[in-house]
């Protein structure tokens, strides 16, 4: 929790050196790095249950063509561990999600106001190459001609795919468990915050 604080701190002031004007991203190569991390709340408490939320924290980065100033088109790929992994009762970091994705994303201005919306659609490399994908709405603060910081708040879609099981118990074997053949195919809808340098 200390080092999350610690960061949002150092954006802040970072933030505060940007260019309040904002520019325009410009044409040709352009490229981002991103620190995000979504969160996997567990919602029994409002049954009157209780249960931990998972916190997931990872790094990606996306590279591509600024085609006009509203208009990049690109690729990239995120590691993301899962910290508090209820499902395998281990307190380590675990690699959870490991999406490959396109990258559409469109940056507006409104005066000095530098809004921008980014979508991306892939596969979970972890899961079968089940559909992965996020949705984000931010601000660009601009820093210099090319570099800019980027902070967004959306929804992040991660598939999975597992094998189905079906099981029973019985006096010869006991507790017994066999695959299908089949498989279960869903999504985990989870919240999402990036923090990010663009170049």
């Amino acid at each position: 929790m200390r080092k999350i604080i610690i960061a949002i701190i150092l954006f802040i002031l970072c933030a505060g050196g940007a260019d309040a004007r904002g520019r325009d991203p410009q044409k040709g190569y352009r490229g981002f790095v991103d620190a995000e991390c979504f969160l996997f709340p567990n919602l029994g408490f409002l049954a009157g249950e209780g249960g931990d939320s998972d916190f997931w924290l990872g790094f990606g980065t996306v590279h591509g063509y600024q085609f006009n100033p509203h208009l990049f088109v690109g690729g990239g790929m995120s590691f993301v561990w899962m910290l508090n992994d209820q499902d395998y009762y281990t307190s380590d970091a675990t690699l959870k999600y490991l999406p490959l994705f396109a990258d559409i994303r469109t940056d507006l201005r409104f005066g000095r106001f530098t809004p921008f919306a980014d979508l991306r659609m892939g596969c979970n490399l972890l899961e079968h190459g089940s559909f992965s994908g996020a949705l984000t709405l931010g601000y660009r603060f601009s820093w210099g001609s090319r570099v800019a910081i980027n902070l967004a708040l959306g929804v992040n879609m991660r598939g999975v795919r597992h094998d189905e099981y079906i099981s029973g118990w019985n006096e010869e074997e006991g507790m017994w468990s066999r695959p299908t053949g089949g498989h279960y195919t869903g999504y985990d809808v989870m919240p999402a915050l990036r923090l990010g340098i663009e170049f």
